[in-house]
């Protein structure tokens, strides 16, 4: 996806006002002129429903520990590998 905006007119830079054309293969999208915040909530939403459903975790996702019993042995665990 490509999202690019106006530049000029009052529009952009030194304002507090946006509007974007978000462009992908066989696809448009206009998100009209608003608050910078509200344009940017619009376009985080565009791209999530665009997104294809995950299957299995995120990339860069870390992979979480099950808690042993003794919570010392974590402590144990650690000075050892020092």
């Amino acid at each position: 996806m490509i999202a690019a905006n106006q530049v000029g007119d009052g529009i952009a830079f030194d304002c507090e006002d946006n509007a974007l054309t978000v462009l992908w293969p066989g696809g448009k999208f206009d998100i009209a002129r608003g608050p910078k915040v509200e344009v940017a909530r619009a376009l985080i939403s565009l791209i999530a429903e665009r997104m294809p459903p995950g299957e299995g975790p995120r990339r860069g996702a870390r992979k979480r520990r099950a808690p042993s019993a003794d919570p010392r042995s974590r402590l144990r665990s650690r000075r050892t590998r020092r």
